[in-house]
């Protein structure tokens, strides 16, 4: 075992350590040279060796150099990341102590991570293999990605609030993972983000009213999670929004009529959640809404005329009642201008007739 030296010589910075019982006397910045030329992930499970491995091990300046000198140079001056390498793979399930570094050494430039592929299992040992990865909090240093887009990865665990700081975010995807916890209101600061893309994870709680504040967004989509609550009234200010779907959840309480602002929305999804009360005819603001989906919910009232001249209107299986007013069905072989899509009506499982 080393045992640390009291004190050390006036010309020396670091602690000097020796071996128990022998000579001679070796400095820190010796022993971290040797260590350095390691593999990382074989010069981590040293530190548990000896206290004086681990005092050069652990600091960020032994890592930093441990890391660069294996890292490959490419990978350090990358713009663009379209799938994870097996470095991507190490920084994702390091040891969070030098997450930090990998991240300011092979993302300090990269403004682009698209990652589409299930990330590898652990290899950091003696720390347990986890056969899923977490979204590291370190993430929230790379300040120049605009493009964060991490889908079907194996990610797990809640989505840090340091994500929320890359005020310089266009587009931003967790889609098809298994994250879980609430989504925090720091997504607010987001206010150049275009696309968000959570769906298809574990994700509960309230929708953030703070959405409201990322009025460039231009697709939002949280659909196949478990959040709950009512729909913010604050999404009517995202009068740039053109697609949003938030089905499949366990939202509760009205539309809100303030989604009607949203002039050109053209997609919106708000299926099999718990909605109850009237179908808000603000809808009809939305003059290029032409696909509507508010099936499987617990939708009262008539189906309002104004909106009528959605190509796809689905509101089977809610509690609707009445006739089928002239100006929904004069709409049926009307076609999309956004595709060749015929009008299509679904009204099943309600109390209407014509």
């Amino acid at each position: 075992m080393c045992r640390r030296v009291s004190p050390p010589p006036s010309d020396s910075k670091d602690p000097i350590f020796v071996l128990d019982g022998s000579v001679p006397v070796l400095p820190v910045e010796i022993i971290a040279t040797i260590l350095s030329f390691v593999h990382p992930i074989t010069v981590w499970k040293l530190r548990l060796v000896s206290k004086c491995f681990d005092y050069c091990i652990t600091r960020r300046h032994f890592l930093e150099r441990n890391l660069r000198r294996f890292i490959p140079a490419e990978l350090t001056c990358r713009v663009e990341s379209f799938e994870p390498t097996e470095w991507d793979e190490l920084m994702i399930r390091a040891p969070e102590k030098i997450q930090s570094v990998f991240c300011n050494i092979m993302f300090s430039e990269t403004e682009r991570v698209l990652w589409s592929l299930p990330l590898e299992a652990s290899s950091w040992r003696p720390l347990p293999s986890a056969s899923l990865a977490t979204i590291p909090r370190f993430m929230g240093t790379m300040r120049s990605l605009a493009q964060l887009e991490m889908e079907g990865c194996g990610l797990s665990g809640p989505i840090p609030d340091e994500i929320f700081s890359l005020t310089m975010l266009i587009s931003l995807s967790f889609a098809n993972n298994q994250l879980h916890g609430a989504i925090s209101p720091q997504i607010g600061k987001l206010v150049n983000l275009k696309a968000l893309n959570f769906e298809c994870n574990v994700l509960s709680g309230a929708i953030p009213a703070e959405l409201g504040s990322c009025t460039n967004l231009e697709e939002l989509t949280l659909s196949s999670n478990k959040l709950s609550g009512t729909i913010p009234a604050e999404l009517g200010n995202l009068t740039n929004l053109t697609y949003l779907s938030l089905a499949d959840n366990n939202l509760v309480g009205g539309i809100p009529s303030t989604i009607g602002q949203c002039g050109n929305l053209f997609y919106l999804n708000l299926s099999s959640n718990n909605l109850t009360g009237l179908i808000p005819p603000a809808l009809g603001l939305c003059e290029n809404l032409e696909f509507l989906y508010l099936s499987k919910n617990w939708l009262s009232g008539s189906v309002p005329t104004e909106i009528g001249r959605c190509v796809k209107l689905d509101i089977e299986n809610n509690y609707l009642l009445g006739p089928i007013t002239p100006g929904i069905l004069d709409s049926k072989d009307k076609f999309s201008k956004f595709g060749s899509c015929r009008h299509q009506l679904q009204l099943i499982h309600n109390k209407i007739h014509q």
